[in-house]
């Protein structure tokens, strides 16, 4: 399979989001890998700012400058 997402042929293997299988499938994968990529194994491990809340503290301190 390409990693090219236009080149996949195979399509959505289910008939929609409220299909019993998907469902099925998409409780295991989360049992299996939590919540998301990003929390602990991905480039987040919720001991650092994400970059939203260090932007809005950033953005805050300058606003405190300025006034």
């Amino acid at each position: 399979m390409s990693s090219d997402w236009k080149s996949w042929t195979h399509g959505f293997p289910y008939t929609g989001l409220d299909d019993p299988e998907y469902i099925k499938a998409r409780e295991e994968t989360f049992n299996k890998h939590g919540n998301g990529w990003w929390w602990k194994n991905g480039w987040w491990n919720g001991h650092t700012l994400t970059p939203r809340v260090r932007q809005q503290q950033y953005r805050a301190e300058r606003e405190k400058q300025n006034v």
